[in-house]
């Protein structure tokens, strides 16, 4: 068991990790006059977002943990995920900007109150 939630809380920190990566990386691209529906931002961004869904899926991120937080909308991010790596040259660049500003900000706002209550399960195991 705790096992497990070792690896949830190291997949929900790689999840942060992502998004805080894609935050940065947007404000350095729009600091140096980047336009953020640019090619090369898209890239950036939906290799990030990959991830994120990657952490959040069925492999990786328990079900148990998935279960807790249930207002998260999990397939959805494991669903960007498979959309973006299987569809990499299609991927619609209004989508890929919409999903940071609506589901990574969601994302941003719950993802450190699950990490830390599993820091919390651990410390009391």
């Amino acid at each position: 068991m705790r096992d497990s939630v070792e690896n949830d809380l190291r997949y929900i920190e790689l999840m942060i990790y992502n998004i805080q990566r894609i935050r940065e990386n947007m404000t350095r691209f729009s600091q140096l006059g980047i336009d953020l529906s640019d090619e090369m931002v898209i890239e950036n961004i939906s290799f990030s977002l990959s991830q994120i869904g990657e952490q959040a899926s069925l492999a990786k991120l328990s079900e148990q943990t998935k279960g807790k937080y249930p207002y998260v909308d999990w397939n959805s991010i494991r669903l960007l995920r498979n959309f973006i790596d299987h569809e990499y040259n299609n991927i619609p660049k209004r989508e890929i900007l919409d999903a940071v500003r609506i589901d990574i900000s969601q994302l941003e706002e719950v993802l450190p109150k699950i990490l830390s209550d599993l820091r919390k399960e651990i410390a009391n195991d």
